[in-house]
């Protein structure tokens, strides 16, 4: 279905990620199959009660999703995160709704899961099935039978197949990180048939805290570096995914007390750039201004007509610019859009 010109960004279907997807050029978008990671009923925390019922939130999500995907642009979707007030998945409910949408997707599950989303999945199977298999199912002494027995199990043709290796953001040390990529794709390759295998990781921090105020950082893309330096020892090549700028895990925090640093994440070819301001609540959203210049006369900056995102860069840097300076919200979907935009580019080799 998918070969490895195709890019899988897992991304947690907030607004600036949808937004992102949206503005993107149409062979930039139509080069990207995303794994959306359907966030978790947000809650009230003044009442300690969920914002909304599973269907009120189902109505938002399907409508969300139609935005941005035809009936005939497929994407892999993860509904773990699909638990009502009483901890039961309503998984089953959003496959049935989206089906009825005429929505075109992929369920993805992981063998260890809760049996009602499982078995939500495996009766979502229409165009195929994806398993997630993290570090942790690689530790397992009974990998890779445990795989094969839940596809036999569960008569999953392996033609529908689809496999993410899932690193997400590892921090083993840069050799044995690299060695046991190379290890667990040539393991899969030789033991579980698939129409698809993707190896995902991401090098982004949980937050900014290592970066120092009005400071300035790089962080290397070890999951971009790895992918690249091992396609030719791959016994396998498999399709490169991350997590675009964000961190795999989104800390539950009540907003009330959450205090975030302005900052810019631009990605390069082998690094992010990170470009961090001061409070965002102290000192407010025109100092993404500031950090919008510091960056467009960085020397890395890719310049206007690179993507849209980069377009809106260099219209809230200029001197005189009508463009509001943004918010976090904004400025994730602006580097997001050129995230997006320059891992195809580099993908199909062409920066």
């Amino acid at each position: 279905m998918l070969d490895c010109k195709y890019y899988i960004p897992i991304i947690k279907w907030k607004r600036a990620e949808r937004g992102a997807l949206q503005a993107l050029k149409s062979e930039i978008l139509d080069c990207i199959t995303p794994v959306v990671e359907l966030q978790a009923i947000s809650i009230d925390y003044a009442t300690e009660e969920f914002k909304q019922t599973p269907d009120e939130y189902l109505e938002k999500a399907i409508r969300e999703l139609k935005e941005v995907f035809d009936k005939n642009k497929i994407f892999f979707i993860d509904t773990s995160n699909l638990i009502d007030e009483d901890g039961n998945s309503f998984a089953a409910k959003f496959y049935e709704r989206a089906r009825q949408n005429n929505l075109k997707f992929i369920p993805v599950t992981n063998t260890e899961r809760d049996y009602d989303e499982i078995n939500a999945c495996l009766r979502s199977m229409e165009n195929g099935l994806c398993l997630r298999i993290n570090i942790q199912d690689l530790d397992t002494p009974d990998f890779p039978k445990n795989i094969l027995d839940f596809i036999a199990k569960n008569n999953v043709s392996v033609e529908k197949l689809d496999l993410i290796l899932d690193f997400a953001a590892s921090e083993m040390p840069y050799s044995i990180l690299k060695r046991t990529c190379l290890e667990a794709i040539n393991i899969i390759s030789d033991n579980i048939p698939s129409r698809t295998l993707v190896f995902a990781m991401t090098s982004m921090p949980e937050n900014m805290s290592r970066v120092v105020a009005n400071g300035t950082e790089t962080i290397e893309r070890r999951e971009w570096l790895i992918w690249k330096d091992l396609l030719g020892d791959f016994k396998r090549k498999p399709l490169f995914g991350d997590y675009g700028i964000q961190h795999p895990e989104q800390a539950q925090i009540d907003p009330r007390y959450m205090n975030p640093s302005a900052n810019i994440r631009y990605t390069l070819k082998e690094c992010f750039l990170i470009l961090k301001g001061r409070s965002f609540r102290d000192h407010g959203g025109e100092q993404f201004r500031d950090l919008a210049r510091k960056l467009v006369a960085s020397g890395d900056f890719f310049g206007s007509r690179h993507c849209a995102g980069c377009n809106k860069i260099a219209l809230i840097a200029e001197l005189e610019s009508k463009e509001t300076a943004g918010n976090l919200e904004k400025w994730r979907k602006i580097g997001s859009m050129h995230h997006f935009t320059l891992t195809v580019e580099q993908i199909h080799g062409s920066v």
